[in-house]
């Protein structure tokens, strides 16, 4: 016996249910799913039972649960292949660059935790959402990074390291951020505490570590071998998302007519602090490849977080307070399949490519002496002027050191 813990909400029938016993009971039930999942929407009309097919078109609990097992095997595929051509296409050098001068990564921490939240608590108040709905809109703008927007900044020709580097320090720092934005921003609907899934979190941070690390020693060892599996794992990872977005609207049959708010906010909040986080790049005078790379850190955001924070802090109201994560999600995949064939279609021509730009990149560092610091057309002033600054001094030094030298030759 399988009992539903739902609660009332809009005239449809909500409360324990037995998954035994559904006869004669129409039951939409929002259920929370760990992980990187999206929240499912299942729909249980007529005299269906556990094990046979619902009318109208519904799915059974055994479907389901199928549904919901065969995504979350398709999630870890999707992360791991993402992550390990990630790793094969960054250098070592220059993610060492970024940790030594962590200039990007603050503005993206900035961004990610200054500007989105502030939005989503702005269009809260804007569009006057209830409490539950507005809880799910501030806790996913709370999130860190996730994988999505290492995806994009590959296909988009962005720094792929540095976009790393991005996901796992605003992964870290979320152990403190979450919970301080969200005590800051939901006082106006509650006055309960979130429960932060630190357990997730750590979880998150080794799915993004590991497959990196894989991804950077098969590079170590043979850059073209690395440059054919990353670009195909990169094809893997697209395919894995689109199967997950199928999956998303078997199981949501209900959310892609509800709520239009909700679907509205999902829109204009990662549009917003894409905007923003971009123009407060142009306004630091960060590179190009950099500015599209913080504008998408700052606008995709980790989902499985999101639920597993909702279902620890949430459970008696996690069906809606999920639900502006599921459509949040669903816009967040849809992105992607607008977006990357943008980039195939400017990678084409301009004549680069995500693994051909890292790796010239790469050398042209290494040629130069200068780890981390590219040649760009659109040299940054404050973010270069560093740079030059401890070359000037190295400069200096070394030529101090031959002066020397040549004195005490000469005596």
């Amino acid at each position: 016996m399988e009992f539903l813990n739902v609660t009332q909400d809009g005239g449809e029938v909500y409360g324990l249910v037995d998954a035994d016993g559904m006869n004669n009971v129409s039951v939409s039930l929002a259920a929370g799913v760990l992980g990187n999942l999206s929240t499912a929407l299942v729909n249980v009309t007529g005299n269906a039972t556990d094990n046979e097919t619902a009318s109208d078109g519904f799915l059974s609990l055994t479907a389901y649960k199928r549904i919901k097992l065969t995504k979350r095997v398709t999630t870890i595929i999707i992360t791991l292949s993402m992550m390990v051509a990630m790793g094969c296409v960054i250098t070592v050098k220059e993610t060492i660059s970024h940790l030594r001068r962590p200039f990007g990564i603050f503005i993206g921490f900035m961004c990610q935790y200054g500007i989105l939240p502030l939005t989503a608590f702005a269009l809260c108040h804007a569009f006057r959402l209830e409490a539950t709905y507005a809880l799910g809109v501030l806790i996913m703008s709370c999130c860190p990074g996730g994988t999505t927007s290492n995806i994009l900044t590959y296909w988009l020709n962005g720094d792929v390291s540095l976009s790393i580097c991005m996901t796992t320090c605003s992964t870290v720092v979320a152990f403190g951020m979450m919970p301080l934005l969200l005590f800051i921003y939901t006082r106006s609907w509650t006055n309960e505490s979130a429960v932060i899934p630190y357990t997730q979190i750590i979880i998150t941070l080794v799915m993004i570590l590991v497959p990196v690390v894989c991804g950077v020693l098969i590079r170590h060892k043979s850059k073209p071998t690395a440059d054919k599996i990353s670009r195909g794992l990169a094809i893997i990872a697209i395919i894995g998302i689109g199967m997950n977005l199928a999956f998303d609207a078997i199981m949501h049959s209900h959310v892609f007519t509800m709520h239009p708010e909700l679907w509205a906010i999902g829109f204009i909040l990662p549009t917003v602090g894409a905007v923003l986080s971009y123009a407060v790049s142009c306004v630091t005078r960060m590179p190009a490849r950099q500015r599209r790379t913080v504008a998408l850190e700052t606008s995709l955001q980790n989902i499985g977080v999101a639920f597993t924070l909702i279902v620890l802090s949430f459970p008696a109201d996690k069906g809606r307070i999920g639900a502006f994560i599921t459509i949040y999600a669903a816009l967040q995949s849809s992105s992607i399949y607008l977006l990357v064939p943008v980039g195939i279609f400017f990678s084409k021509k301009l004549g680069y490519s995500p693994v051909k730009d890292e790796n010239e990149a790469g050398n042209k560092e290494e040629a130069n002496g200068d780890i981390g610091h590219k040649a760009d057309p659109e040299e940054p002033i404050i973010y270069s002027s560093l740079v030059k600054e401890h070359d000037n001094d190295l400069e200096k030094n070394n030529e101090e050191k031959t002066e020397r030298l040549l004195n005490e030759s000469n005596i």
